[in-house]
């Protein structure tokens, strides 16, 4: 698979049975509910990294008032360490442009490296931490804050702008 196969659409409620398969391969899934309620919700924005073969991942957040949250990034297993969350990343950001947030919030695994080093690299800074936060398995969420430029192109590590 190429990354010119690669194309990231607004999530549909179409995709939702893809979308769940990979959510139940996850620690802690949402519920298949909980899936369908943020893909309804009036501020929400989602996504879905997809190539012919089907979904390979997605991506939920929501903006409020001029701060944005993304709520879950997921990668289906087969398709780990192969940049495209980094790709999802960068459809957020084109969005978020658009809608003028000048910061974008997560919370992530504390033991979830490989996420928080895919943060980092997009430039996301430490803000706080919540002991025991996640229950299975038991985990430390770690809060991660990113200034966004308030409708500029959002750079990341070594690169000028995102483009897709």
């Amino acid at each position: 698979m190429s990354g010119a196969d690669i194309r990231c659409p607004a999530m549909t409620a179409a995709d939702m049975p893809e979308v769940w398969r990979i959510e139940q391969s996850l620690p802690g899934p949402w519920t298949f509910n909980q899936l369908r309620d943020e893909l309804q919700l009036p501020l929400g924005w989602h996504f879905t990294l997809k190539s012919a073969a089907g979904i390979h991942g997605y991506i939920f957040g929501i903006t409020i008032a001029g701060e944005a949250e993304i709520r879950k990034l997921a990668i289906h297993q087969d398709f780990r360490r192969q940049g495209l969350g980094h790709k999802l990343l960068k459809q957020a950001w084109r969005h978020l442009t658009t809608q003028k947030a000048a910061a974008c919030f997560l919370e992530v695994r504390e033991k979830n490296t490989a996420a928080t080093a895919l943060y980092r690299k997009n430039l996301f800074q430490t803000v706080g931490s919540r002991p025991d936060y996640y229950k299975l398995p038991p985990d430390n969420a770690v809060i991660l804050r990113k200034n966004l430029s308030g409708g500029q192109p959002i750079q990341t590590r070594g690169q000028k702008a995102c483009e897709i």
